[in-house]
């Protein structure tokens, strides 16, 4: 940390905490849709809340939506775990981001966000003999 103070103008500022999770996300930080024009492209997310912080999934919405189409599949019963399917439906090649903003019935936290990244390769190239 800088300051003005010309006696001490650079102080070690260390901070430290303990994280709590809300839920256990994986994988964890980012979908990837990454793969080649003309495959299939897609990604599934599990999302189990924590216990100290349970909740249900309320609803799910892209924040763009042009290039995915996404399910959410609800836990059975005596189970405390969702899935979400993400897949790429981009038929021209390139990057894309967006974010599926996940709504939930807890107070403290009543939504969060997916991060998606799409990479769309060119089509393979087969092979001739």
């Amino acid at each position: 940390m800088f300051t003005d103070d010309t006696a001490k103008p650079q102080h070690k500022l260390i901070i430290s905490g303990y994280i709590e999770t809300f839920a256990d996300i994986k994988p964890r930080g980012l979908v990837r849709l990454i793969g080649h024009l003309g495959d299939p492209i897609k990604q599934t997310v599990t999302i189990v809340p924590s216990e100290k912080y349970p909740f249900d999934i309320t609803g799910i919405n892209a924040e763009k939506g042009q290039n995915i189409k996404f399910e959410l599949f609800r836990p059975e019963p005596g189970q405390n775990r969702y899935a979400v399917t993400v897949e790429n439906i981009k038929n021209t090649q390139g990057r894309y981001f967006d974010s599926l903003v996940v709504k939930t019935n807890n107070a403290l936290r009543p939504e969060f966000n997916l991060r998606i990244f799409g990479d769309i390769r060119p089509p393979k190239q087969t092979e001739e003999k």
